[in-house]
């Protein structure tokens, strides 16, 4: 289950999921969200701090930025893509990709409009290496992100599959 949260131009808006081989994607509900905030909820206690005054303590947080560079192959790489399905789940559009090297996943991408960032593309890699499809998705024509709604990803199997890796892709000016 993942619920999307995306601020910007609706068109601006993609997503690529590692999935296992046989994975769809579904609508979601958004109860079982609510649920879920409610019973993890983080409750935080910030400690007492007596430091008489000059203490220095400062927060601060930094995010790396994306990348829009080009991934440097070779757009007929694009032609050694499987696309398994394309479909409309909900308000995206929605497809499911399969393929043996990365520099081709990585043109198919790029020549539809999914923006990889540099740094991600060997975690990309890494994954078609240990043989996972991709989902792709993103907002359809005349959607808005107000429509968007939790999606669930299903796959056959006792063992189901985390691909947290990818995580490191939403921590960008462009994700």
């Amino acid at each position: 289950w993942d619920q999307i949260r995306y601020s910007g131009e609706p068109s601006e808006f993609a997503w690529v999921l590692p999935v296992k081989a046989g994975a769809r994607l579904e609508i979601a509900s958004d109860a079982w969200f609510d649920v879920l905030d409610a019973a993890t909820s983080p409750f935080v206690v910030p400690p007492t701090l007596d430091c008489g005054g000059g203490c220095g303590i400062t927060s601060a947080a930094a995010m790396g930025c994306g990348d829009d560079g080009d991934s440097g192959g070779d757009p007929a790489d694009a032609d050694n893509v499987s696309v398994l399905s394309h479909a409309s789940v909900g308000p995206y559009e929605t497809v499911t990709l399969h393929a043996e090297d990365p520099n081709a996943l990585s043109d198919w991408l790029d020549a539809h409009d999914y923006a990889i960032p540099d740094d991600i593309l060997p975690v990309v890699d890494a994954y078609i290496d240990e043989g996972f499809d991709f989902i792709a998705l993103r907002l359809l024509p005349g959607a808005g992100v107000q429509q968007m709604r939790p999606v669930r990803v299903v796959q056959s199997g006792a063992s189901p599959t985390l691909p947290l890796r990818m995580v490191a892709a939403g921590s960008g000016a462009r994700t």
